[in-house]
C-alpha cells in the first residue's frame, strides 16, 4: 500500500484556520492495514463531521491509542501533521512504557504496510 501525499488545503485558504482533511481517503488507508475487527476501530467510530471535540472511554486494552496512532501516522504521511500523544504523568512517557506503546504497531508491521 502506498499513501499518496495530498496536496494540503486550508479552511478559506488560510493555514491559520486549518487543514482541509479528506477523512474517507485517511479511513480508507487505515482500513487497508487490516488490524484485528475485535478492537477499535477509529474508521467505524470516530466521525470527525459529527463534532469539533471527541472523547473515546472503554476499558483498557481494546486498541484505543494504537489505532489513533495508526490513523497519526497515515495523517503524518497525507498531510505533513504531526499528532502528539499526551500522558497524565512523567512515567508514562518513559522508555519502557513509550517502547510497549510501538510494540504492536511493530509486531504487525503496520509501518511497513
Amino acid at each position: 500500500m502506498v499513501i499518496e501525499k495530498e496536496d494540503v488545503k486550508y479552511l478559506d485558504d488560510n493555514p491559520q484556520k486549518g487543514i482541509i482533511i479528506d477523512w474517507k481517503k485517511v479511513f480508507k488507508y487505515y482500513n487497508q492495514l487490516g488490524c484485528p475487527k475485535n478492537v477499535f476501530n477509529p474508521a467505524k467510530e470516530f466521525k470527525p463531521e459529527e463534532a469539533e471535540y471527541h472523547v473515546f472511554i472503554s476499558t483498557r486494552s481494546t486498541g484505543k491509542t494504537t489505532n489513533f496512532l495508526l490513523v497519526g501516522m497515515i495523517l503524518n504521511r497525507m498531510y505533513g501533521i504531526q499528532v502528539p500523544l499526551i500522558r497524565q504523568t512523567d512515567k508514562m512517557t518513559a522508555k519502557q512504557n513509550m517502547d510497549r506503546l510501538t510494540d504492536v504497531i511493530n509486531t504487525y508491521r503496520y509501518i511497513e504496510k
